[in-house]
């Protein structure tokens, strides 16, 4: 399961920001972490964005393939009716989350149908009207025992490594129009609500940890500059701190970062590759003490706003570390013993190893 983090910035813009890290194989076989995890999805073109004005941005949590499934169904709905309700008074943000959660249902109820026919041979209306057909005849379901294990399953109550496909399924949809801005929704089998009361969700790990550091920025700020929101440069500085802060925390965190920046009329733009890992090492250093918040700022947006090379960001995050040879063998997996903010916590006694 990995970890999504979505910040809404100010009214036009957000940032979602993901790990690539799955957990699975469950207790049998005892867990096993891979980074191949696609947790983001952009739902609209950069044309149907540039003629509708719509954005909107799919996170999960759980089965890759599952929120894969709802990625391919919602895509192929959007097709049909790409641009409906964007242009009248309300806008269409309300519209795309209904969408996005009969869509993220469809697919749980087709996959709790899966479960029953091969457990049980029949599905959920057979179990429903306790029969079910098969060669041409009708059969009763009459077996008190096979009746409650399979409703167990339906309503989710279930436990056990071979229902973490069906139960552990979350999903977030971040939507912009022109009449309503940026708003967010979380998606569950069970409903979806609007999220946005704070500028803060999470899915996954990490939820606590993000809702304190986001405290810590928001306390500095008095209620004028909170209703402004943040721009779009401090916003990436601020997500990527909390990014940070949860994969040191919670040890769930693994691979490339995924980040998705919804910019309005821009559209959604997406970094994945060398630049989001470079991003990563930036707010590790950071984090470490090799250098202030500033130089973090400008080089984590030289590289998602300005269009820098990965190359060139590198070299100027060595050149403005304190001790670039120490933050070169911290990255390379050397534990961070004696990072300046470690020190800091933590001086070391008269007399001992300063390294």
């Amino acid at each position: 399961m990995a970890t999504v983090l979505a910040m809404r910035l100010n009214n036009e813009q957000a940032i979602v920001v993901a790990d690539e890290s799955t957990w699975h194989l469950g207790h049998i076989f005892g867990y096993r972490r891979t980074n191949y995890g696609d947790s983001l999805a952009s739902l609209f073109s950069p044309e149907e964005t540039e003629r509708t004005g719509c954005s909107a941005i799919y996170s999960g949590v759980g089965f890759p393939s599952f929120h894969g499934d709802v990625v391919c169904r919602m895509k192929r709905e959007l097709k049909s009716v790409s641009g409906k309700d964007a242009g009248n008074e309300r806008g269409a943000n309300k519209w795309l989350a209904r969408k996005l959660h009969e869509t993220f249902v469809s697919c749980h109820e087709r996959t709790v149908d899966d479960n029953l026919r091969f457990a049980f041979g029949f599905g959920r209306h057979s179990l429903n009207s306790r029969s079910y057909e098969a060669d041409g005849k009708s059969y009763e379901i009459g077996m008190e025992p096979v009746v409650a294990a399979a409703r167990s399953i339906a309503a989710g109550s279930a436990h056990g490594n071979a229902f973490d496909r069906i139960n552990s399924n979350y999903g977030f949809l971040l939507t912009r129009d022109r009449v309503n801005g940026v708003q967010g929704w979380y998606v569950g089998p069970k409903g979806r609500s609007i999220a946005f009361a704070t500028p803060i969700a999470t899915l996954g790990p990490g939820g606590s940890v993000a809702s304190h550091l986001l405290t810590d920025f928001l306390q500095r700020r008095d209620l004028e500059k909170r209703r402004e929101g943040f721009t779009l440069r401090e916003g990436i500085y601020i997500a990527m701190k909390i990014a940070t802060a949860i994969r040191f925390s919670t040890g769930k965190m693994g691979g490339y970062f995924q980040i998705m920046l919804l910019d309005g009329e821009r559209g959604v733009r997406e970094f994945l590759s060398h630049e989001a890992h470079l991003c990563g090492e930036i707010m590790r250093g950071h984090e470490w003490g090799f250098f202030p918040r500033k130089d973090a700022e400008e080089l984590v947006c030289a590289l998602l706003l300005d269009g820098e090379s990965d190359e060139t960001i590198e070299k100027e995050m060595f050149a403005r570390a304190s001790d670039s040879e120490l933050l070169r063998r911290y990255l390379i997996g050397f534990k961070p013993t004696h990072a300046p903010s470690a020190l800091a916590v933590d001086p070391p006694q008269e007399g001992g190893d300063v390294r």
